[in-house]
């Protein structure tokens, strides 16, 4: 995938003293804060706001977070270690290991497939493929997204990652219910895809036992070979016609996928509050399976308000068996006084090892400052509310240190700043953007 930040449309930069300064000053000017009971009002109406926010916008304003795998595939991939590249050896070292792992890997199930297909009759096999698919599922790393929206980050890691559980909980119940007819119809959409596989497959092999029967006989092959051709076409063409394909077209037995703006590695929305930012296309990933793969395993998607100790259960999953639990831009969401509870139930879910991938929004990022300067949306300090009465909080690196470490919960993997100045072209903007991006391992 091409890097985002290293285009014409983001660019990295550094935040000079002088700018650090330029910006503090701006938001510490904005002493005005809501009154208690605007603050209290907007809390107890919380999950009716994220309802209206997903009711309005349905699928149609996040990108879907294809940086995640670029960021944290090693995290995905490796059996709980992480070690930051300080140097091109260290990576090479870990890339030929899993190279030849996987080759070594791959030849010996190649051959034992081989020897017990002989063995075998073709139901037996049959049986067998779905048990080793069952058991793959099952001893899969389990991977728990705690405020999954729509599934923007949840379904393209669906897509990557076939041999993993995945589990995705909300705080809103129209965000979950878009989820999961958004998956259902990926799956619909993948099945119909394996059925037109199946029948090439069952074409290809007509043909080469005709050929192997005719031999010779040129004149009645050619005759036998346009049947068996125009038999293949009208399989094809009913089993394209069952699919209901929105955005793709189909020519010649082959589906040709709309063209999706590419450089999705980073979030580039929000640039001011939900109700003005930009909208995003919604590039789902359903429209860019070209042909039958195999799925990761979507276990549940279930309303869930982390910050309360009583929803955060064993009707989730069992305590102490998450490999990694995603934080993608929802704990800036929180009330600050609640975050901990958040930490706390990452906690209870995570296996010893297990890792907290988080991404969010950063001190002085051009969002704050816009805040800032409005002087109508502060709650406290560097928690601000949007224009959709959603919330948004402000983070350092050194407030989700003490947030994670405290009480030797975890243990920082990874925390650091992320600085970009992204273009819009059509409005002739330059927009700095600053996220902080985390990896906490618990002890």
């Amino acid at each position: 995938m091409r890097p985002f930040f290293d285009s014409d449309i983001v660019v990295n930069f550094n935040l000079s003293e002088e700018a650090v300064q330029n910006e503090k000053r701006i938001i510490e000017n904005n002493r005005r804060v809501l009154r208690d009971y605007q603050k209290e009002k907007l809390i107890l109406e919380g999950k009716k706001n994220w309802d209206k926010f997903y009711n309005h916008y349905k699928s149609n304003f996040f990108k879907d977070r294809k940086w995640i795998k670029v960021e944290f595939d090693n995290i995905f991939k490796e059996n709980n270690t992480f070690v930051e590249s300080k140097s091109n050896t260290s990576v090479e070292s870990k890339s030929n290991t899993s190279v030849e792992s996987k080759s070594n890997t791959s030849v010996e199930s190649k051959s034992n497939t081989s020897v017990e297909s002989k063995s075998n009759t073709s139901v037996e096999s049959k049986s067998n493929d779905k048990l080793k698919e069952t058991e793959t599922k099952s001893e899969g790393k389990l991977i728990l997204e705690i405020g999954c929206g729509v599934g923007n980050s949840l379904i393209p890691l669906l897509l990557e990652y076939e041999d993993f559980n995945f589990i995705g909980i909300d705080f809103s119940k129209n965000a979950i219910n878009i989820l999961n007819d958004k998956w259902k119809s990926i799956v619909n959409r993948n099945n119909k895809l394996k059925e037109v596989q199946v029948v090439g497959e069952t074409a290809d092999v007509l043909m080469n036992s005709h050929k192997a029967l005719v031999g010779d006989n040129k004149k009645y092959g050619k005759k036998y070979e346009k049947k068996i051709e125009k038999k293949n076409e009208k399989n094809t063409e009913k089993t394209h016609q069952n699919v209901e394909w929105t955005d793709k077209h189909i020519l010649n037995g082959k589906i040709i996928e709309d063209h999706f703006s590419n450089g999705s590695s980073y979030d580039v929305y929000l640039i001011d509050d939900h109700s003005t930012s930009e909208q995003s296309e919604n590039c789902s990933h359903m429209y860019e399976i070209k042909s039958y793969k195999k799925l990761g395993n979507l276990l549940k998607a279930c309303v869930v308000d982390i910050t309360v100790d009583e929803e955060s259960s064993t009707n989730v999953c069992t305590f102490g068996t998450v490999d990694v639990i995603l934080l993608i831009y929802v704990l800036s969401s929180v009330q600050p006084d609640k975050m901990i509870k958040v930490i706390n139930n990452c906690y209870k879910y995570l296996k010893k090892g297990g890792y907290v991938l988080l991404r969010d929004y950063g001190l002085y990022d051009l969002t704050q400052v816009r805040f800032a300067n409005k002087r109508e949306k502060k709650i406290s300090e560097n928690f601000y509310v949007r224009g959709d009465k959603t919330f948004v909080y402000f983070f350092t690196t050194e407030y989700l240190h003490d947030l994670f470490c405290q009480n030797d919960l975890f243990e920082e993997v990874q925390n650091k700043y992320i600085t970009r100045i992204v273009k819009n072209r059509k409005r002739h903007l330059e927009m700095k953007r600053i996220w902080v991006q985390s990896i906490f391992r618990k002890k």
